[in-house]
């Protein structure tokens, strides 16, 4: 009986000392982290594919307001009535006085060739150059310039187009030899409908192509 409990006891203190075997680590999930990964990328191309629509939506906007804006300055344009002024004829550069025009060389030259929907009745200058025209307050349109040297007989014809096709013709012939000139050829709403939309006159001088101007006739 002793040596059964002595075995015992030593049994028991060799069990409790043996060590024991480490459990096994856990494995990541890598399929996890790869759907995870996934789903990161995926969030950030539909981040990126919404910035890309609020700049474009934005982008529309701020065009669709210039197009309106640019509307609105024709229109406004449109109904502006000429101011008379000082005898000047008014270019991008400045204002350059008729007396001051040099006419020393002797030849023809032809300056500040343009659109006007007034003249002057006295000189037929025209105050200002003009690109919009209201077509409920418009029954004439102007190509206008300064001919310098003008000869006698040198012929002006005016090409109107609307929305790219011709639909008239116009023309003057200088009366006399002059060292400086207005001129003024007319488009007339007696001569051809002034409608709404694109149009474009072109200047030929003694036949030869001097000038291509666009003007928009505009609905108020």
């Amino acid at each position: 009986m002793y040596y059964l409990i002595c075995f015992a006891l030593v049994w028991g203190l060799c069990a409790c000392g043996a060590p024991q075997a480490a459990e096994p680590l856990e494995r990541p999930d890598l399929t996890a982290y790869a759907t995870q990964a996934a789903e990161v990328q995926l969030t950030a191309q539909l981040e990126r594919v919404a910035v890309d629509a609020t700049v474009q939506a934005a982008s529309l906007l701020a065009q669709q307001q210039l197009t309106y804006n640019s509307q609105l300055l024709a229109t406004v344009r449109a109904n502006e009535e000429p101011t008379p002024s000082e005898r000047l004829a008014l270019a991008e550069g400045g204002a350059v006085d008729l007396a001051m025009l040099d006419t020393s060389s002797g030849e023809m030259n032809f300056l500040q060739i343009g659109m006007a929907g007034y003249i002057r009745p006295d000189d037929g200058c025209f105050e200002s150059h003009q690109q919009y025209y209201a077509a409920s307050a418009t029954s004439v349109v102007y190509m206008t310039g300064l001919a310098v040297n003008l000869r006698q007989g040198t012929t002006f014809n005016v090409d109107w187009s609307y929305n790219g096709q011709r639909v008239y013709q116009s023309s003057w012939t200088a009366p006399a030899d002059e060292v400086r000139r207005c001129f003024a050829v007319p488009l007339r709403a007696a001569d051809v409908a002034l409608q709404t939309g694109s149009w474009t006159a072109t200047l030929y001088i003694d036949g030869l192509q001097r000038a291509q101007n666009a003007f928009e006739i505009v609905q108020r």
